[in-house]
């Protein structure tokens, strides 16, 4: 027993270390799962339970979406998982609101310049981000990034098509970061027009398009 649950804890520590270093797309969707069950469920293997859950409900939004009664129905999620389960999806929710409270839109350039000129690592290359945006007012959710090297690297391709799985049909905005002060514009119509297509092969429109450099945002428009 002892053995199980060093085990156990083991590869806990091993997925929270993975989470730390990758991030939350560094992760697949049972994974995500199965370590946000730690909290709620702190002496069972909540692998399977994950699995199980998305197995039922069709994905990971969907199970943040599912009726608490109907989580219940799933073995190894009590009452207490499923109210954590909602109450991730409030949180996730208020996640685009700025200190004041108020929520973020990126429908000017002036605003995604602010949005994104904070996000945005100059210091680390290009970056492309990933915000996903709320289905409702069209406001700032959350944002994952991906670092370019270059354009035609296959490795942010790939992260870029697991974000947008992930996303799994929700509305998005794209930017292109760079630390170059004045951006080649036939280059960054070219690179949209591919972001776009890979988005669209993975059943998602971004709805704003963005080059950011350190001094201003230049928005495009999606094909």
């Amino acid at each position: 027993m002892k053995k199980e649950k060093n085990l156990h804890s083991g590869h806990r520590e091993r997925l929270r270390s993975q989470y730390i270093k990758n991030g939350f797309f560094g992760l697949h969707s049972h994974q995500l799962l199965e370590l946000l069950l730690y909290l709620p469920i702190k002496r069972k293997d909540t692998n399977p339970i994950a699995h199980d859950l998305i197995n039922t409900f069709g994905s990971l939004p969907k199970v943040f979406d599912a009726d608490p009664h109907e989580l219940e129905k799933v073995e190894g999620v009590g009452s207490s998982t499923a109210v954590y389960l909602k109450a991730l999806l409030s949180i996730y929710s208020e996640y685009g609101a700025d200190p004041d409270g108020q929520r973020i839109t990126l429908e000017d350039s002036r605003r995604a310049f602010e949005y994104y000129s904070a996000a945005a690592d100059f210091s680390d290359g290009e970056q492309i981000i990933v915000t996903a945006l709320d289905d409702d007012d069209g406001s700032a959710v959350f944002n994952a990034s991906v670092t370019l090297r270059g354009d035609s690297d296959k490795s942010a391709a790939r992260r870029l098509a697991e974000i947008f799985i992930r996303l799994d049909g929700k509305k998005c905005a794209l930017a292109h970061c760079v630390s170059a002060n004045e951006p080649d514009v036939e280059r960054e119509k070219a690179l949209f027009s591919r972001l776009v297509a890979l988005a669209k092969s993975h059943g998602i429109s971004p709805k704003l398009l963005y080059t950011v450099t350190k001094r201003f945002a230049m928005q495009f428009l999606p094909e």
